[in-house]
Parts: structure tokens; C-alpha cells; sequence
């Protein structure tokens, strides 16, 4: 099938409308009204890029202060998340991390270009 792809106009809401109610039927996630205008949240989110610890201070409790101290953060800037991925196998980490919330099942592919 070929397709013609081209920048988004105002023209094209009823259709992303559609889709995006559909997307969001799919998740089972509500986001009505101002979400839905500003399309996903209505305050910034935090995106870990990476935790490393130091090796000779790991298990030691660094990372949970890093994390507490972010999470901390992000409700004093009333932020509407922080979130972040790690390796499927990185058991150690996840162990952490699992205390915080449950990994929410998507996995992440990145395309290199």
C-alpha cells in the first residue's frame, strides 16, 4: 500500500480524533478534554535517561536516594511522572525499581540512524 505522508492540518482533527479515541479505547486510558487537547498530559514528565551507581557503591542504597530524591522533585514541580527503562535482565536494578511501581509492560525499540 502506498501512502502519502504529509504534515498535519487542521483539516485532519475529525480523523485524529477518531484515531486517538481509538488508541485510547485500546490502552483502556481516559484522557477527555484538556489531556486530549494538549494530547497526553497537562504538566511536564520526567524521562530517566540512565541511573548508573558506581560498582563499588552499589547495594549500598545510592540509587534509592537518587530516585527518592528525584521523585521528591517532580512532586514539588508538579510534575506529572517520572519514568524510565532499563534492560529486561538487569534483575538487580529491577529489584529496585519494582519497589516503586510495576514495570508497565511496554518494551522499547530504538531505531539507530
Amino acid at each position: 500500500m502506498k501512502l502519502a505522508i504529509r504534515k498535519i492540518e487542521a483539516r485532519d482533527r475529525p480523523r485524529w480524533q477518531a484515531l486517538w479515541e481509538g488508541y485510547c479505547a485500546f490502552y483502556k486510558v481516559d484522557l477527555r478534554g484538556a489531556v486530549t487537547e494538549h494530547t497526553w498530559s497537562l504538566t511536564p514528565a520526567c524521562y530517566l535517561g540512565d541511573l548508573f551507581v558506581d560498582p563499588k557503591t552499589r547495594a549500598k542504597g545510592v540509587g534509592k536516594q537518587l530516585i527518592d530524591w528525584l521523585i521528591a522533585e517532580a512532586k514539588a514541580q508538579k510534575w506529572s511522572r517520572v519514568y524510565w527503562a532499563t534492560a529486561e535482565t538487569n534483575y538487580r536494578a529491577r529489584g529496585l525499581y519494582d519497589k516503586y511501581t510495576p514495570h508497565s509492560g511496554f518494551l522499547r525499540y530504538v531505531v539507530k540512524t
